[in-house]
């Protein structure tokens, strides 16, 4: 069995660049993830007998809206409920400290929408699309 340990704390921009890297995200540089990881409401980062596995964040206005964001764990440690323990910690801080109203979004990657269902996490509709701007 395998001991998944979980740090509530900000990632290392090192860290979060390694984490990146370990399933082919778009390389960015390190001042860019700086910058980034400042405006982070909540983190989970993940160890998985010792080594680093994964980690996600929360990011927001801290009041109204909430984004889980840049949920990553290594290939090698997928499948060993890395994942589970990072978002289950994710939603346990934004639930102890957040304000009375309030909303938890994210937009799920391609085939992640049942494992984001597991947490009650609910499409909105079928017709609507996420979108980005290149």
């Amino acid at each position: 069995m395998h001991s998944i340990k979980i740090q509530n704390r900000l990632i290392t921009p090192k860290e979060y660049l390694e984490l990146r890297a370990s399933v082919d995200w778009e390389k960015i540089p390190l001042p860019v993830a700086e910058e980034g990881l400042k405006n982070t409401t909540y983190s989970a980062i993940a160890y998985l007998d010792g080594n680093l596995a994964g980690m996600g964040r929360v990011v927001g206005d801290g009041f109204i809206y909430f984004y889980i964001q840049d949920i990553i764990v290594k290939p090698e440690y997928q499948g060993q409920g890395v994942g589970r323990a990072v978002v289950e910690s994710l939603l346990s801080c934004w639930e102890k400290s957040r304000q009375k109203k309030g909303a938890m979004m994210l937009v799920a990657g391609p085939g992640k929408t049942k494992f984001y269902e597991k947490f009650r996490f609910q499409k909105r509709s079928d017709d609507e699309t996420s979108m980005f701007f290149p």
